[in-house]
Parts: C-alpha cells; sequence; structure tokens
C-alpha cells in the first residue's frame, strides 16, 4: 500500500524540513521542522492548526500539526488517545475493589544492620 493511499489504521505520515538557511555551520544539529506529508504548504502558518501555528512562533516546528481536509490530524489522534485513556481508566477505576478503610498503623522495626 502506498503511504498516500487512505488506510483504516490511524497512522500518520511524516516529513522533515531541514532548514540550513542561516544554520550555524559549527554545530551539529541542524533546526528541524515536521509536518505531515499531507502538508499542503508547510511554510504557511495558515496550513497549520492554532496548536501549529503556536509551536511555529515558538520554535518554527508545527510537530505535525497541519491541517488537512479542515482538520489537524494529529489534534484529532490526540483528542481520540485521551479519550480512550479517560475511558479505559474509567473502567479500571469501576472494575477496582474498594480501598481499606480504617486507621492504618505503620511500626518502626529496628534492622540488623
Amino acid at each position: 500500500m502506498s503511504r498516500f493511499q487512505q488506510s483504516k489504521e490511524q497512522r500518520l505520515y511524516w516529513r522533515v524540513f531541514v532548514h540550513t538557511l542561516g544554520a550555524d555551520g559549527s554545530r551539529s544539529a541542524r533546526p528541524l521542522s515536521w509536518h505531515l506529508v499531507q502538508c499542503a504548504d508547510p511554510t504557511n502558518p495558515e496550513a497549520h492548526c492554532a496548536q501549529g501555528q503556536a509551536f511555529l512562533q515558538g520554535s518554527g516546528d508545527p510537530d505535525g500539526h497541519c491541517v488537512t481536509d479542515g482538520t489537524c490530524s494529529r489534534c484529532a489522534m490526540l483528542g481520540a488517545a485521551r479519550e480512550s485513556a479517560a475511558a479505559l481508566e474509567l473502567s479500571v477505576e469501576e472494575s477496582a475493589p474498594d480501598a481499606p478503610t480504617g486507621n492504618i498503623t505503620v511500626e518502626a522495626v529496628p534492622s540488623s544492620l
């Protein structure tokens, strides 16, 4: 399957831009910016959601918060992951036995060291 074809899996495909203009040649690290493959215009802030625009203004890296088909896939996946985690936490809380109640006494025991 091509990375440009739609699949049923929740998967994001990335591309990175290595910025060399104005980069300090003495540094081994180059400034990077991560975009989704589907990002229509990586240099245009309007091609990114509000979170991506804030990241662009700060570090120059939108961290994949690119808007495609009117939606930020990164925000959608992060939101779905949060909802899934919250649902799992709720189901664990509902199935967990009640915590013991009453007074708990802790005694210090001398060690034989």
